[in-house]
């Protein structure tokens, strides 16, 4: 189920089943600006996670493949550093790297992931690392059978010594690029064909 209306104009999506279950409310006006393209960033509180729902033009179990294929982050998303270093089942160990503005340099993270592929959705939490916190789950549901509706929701602290709000006026505007960078890869394999 991708949507339900509820009263007051509200879209409920049942979206993730993770250590942050969150049911994503969209208005109907910010689910008009994600059918229309837009990535929409939702900011409940600094406790909760930063969500970001938009629209990928591929269909959904290639989109799911491009997120679940951690040891290529690096390629897909720009990150210095991406690699698997376990695995078993369908749980995944991947250490990612971020270079942060000076002074702050490379913060590092060593991640767990438990992927469901059938539900083409993954979630995620820190096992070690640079940051303090980074959390949280990703999924893919079907819009069409080329179009991919992606959730990703997250909450993060990078250990920077740096007030709060700006931690979260960066996710607002970083964690888009998400799905951004989703885009682009795909776009970049549909001319290579």
């Amino acid at each position: 189920m991708r949507g339900l209306p509820l009263g007051g104009g509200l879209v409920v999506i049942m979206a993730l089943a993770s250590p942050l279950r969150a049911e994503v409310l969209l208005t109907p006006e910010q689910e008009q600006k994600v059918r229309s393209g837009e990535i929409v960033v939702k900011v409940v509180s600094p406790d909760r996670p930063v969500v970001v729902v938009g629209l990928v033009d591929a269909p959904p179990e290639q989109t799911f493949r491009i997120y679940s294929d951690f040891a290529n982050y690096g390629r897909i998303f720009g990150l210095p550093e991406s690699q698997v270093t376990h695995q078993e089942g369908n749980t995944v160990l991947g250490r990612f790297a971020v270079d942060f503005p000076w002074p702050f340099g490379r913060r590092w993270t060593l991640n767990e992931a438990v992927v469901e592929p059938a539900r083409r959705i993954f979630t995620f939490k820190r096992r070690d690392g640079t940051f303090k916190i980074y959390e949280g789950s990703l999924r893919v549901l079907a819009e069409s059978p080329t179009r991919s509706r992606v959730i990703y929701a997250a909450r993060i602290d990078p250990n920077l010594p740096v007030p709060p709000w700006i931690v979260q006026w960066a996710q607002e505007r970083v964690f888009p690029d998400v799905i951004r960078s989703v885009r682009s890869f795909v776009a970049k394999q549909d001319e290579s064909l």
